[in-house]
């Protein structure tokens, strides 16, 4: 309602995270982008030029599915070029759209989607970027707090059996989803729901 060329809200708490951001990326192929910035609400951009440069060195690297810069604040290492390497952070990500790559919706978005996200574009035949030219910095006191919270952490176990069983255990080519993979394994074997994680111990979770 702002009134703002290729401007679009999306305000949906009956969706995840993870449904909300795909929203988003058709929302953006529709109006004819290439290109798609994701970042956090606590990431601050000192340097003009992040954006700019990432862009441009993505947009002229055909196999760069996507290009993150560094995140802690570091200093400008202006005469540096981009590192292949793979995504474990998604704060600031910049990546290519037409690749396929949507966000795995059986994530949710705390841990392991972003690892996720990068070894599925890998998967497509592209490459991840570090850049560390024009540093951004992530605060992280919002984040840190997740440790104090028995949910959050039960998410976080969970989603890194998904991504360890769906790259590592059966494989991204057979990979049907967590639906289809239970039907296949005894009860003990099976990636519990998110409410059975919950009402396990500490140490049945670990």
């Amino acid at each position: 309602g702002w009134g703002l060329r290729n401007i679009f809200t999306r305000c949906d708490y009956t969706t995840s995270e993870s449904q909300s951001y795909n929203y988003a990326i058709r929302a953006s192929q529709g109006l004819g982008m290439q290109f798609i910035m994701v970042t956090d609400s606590d990431v601050s951009f000192f340097h003009p030029e992040t954006i700019t440069k990432m862009y441009e060195f993505i947009r002229d690297t055909p196999k760069c599915g996507s290009i993150r810069p560094y995140r802690e604040g570091e200093s400008v290492q202006e005469l540096s070029m981009p590192d292949i390497k793979y995504v474990d952070d998604g704060s600031g990500l910049l990546w290519r759209l037409g690749t396929g790559m949507m966000y795995d919706e059986e994530f949710l978005m705390t841990g392991w989607s972003d690892l996720d996200a990068g070894l599925e574009l890998e998967w497509r035949g592209y490459e991840n970027y570090l850049d560390r030219r024009w540093p951004i910095l992530h605060h992280r006191e919002g984040s840190n707090s997740h440790s104090k919270s028995s949910i959050i952490q039960a998410i976080k176990k969970h989603n890194k059996l998904l991504l360890d069983t769906k790259w590592f255990f059966v494989g991204r080519d057979k990979w049907n989803g967590v639906e289809a993979y239970n039907a296949t394994v005894s009860p003990e074997q099976q990636i519990p729901t998110l409410n059975q994680l919950v009402m396990y111990s500490n140490e049945d979770q670990e």
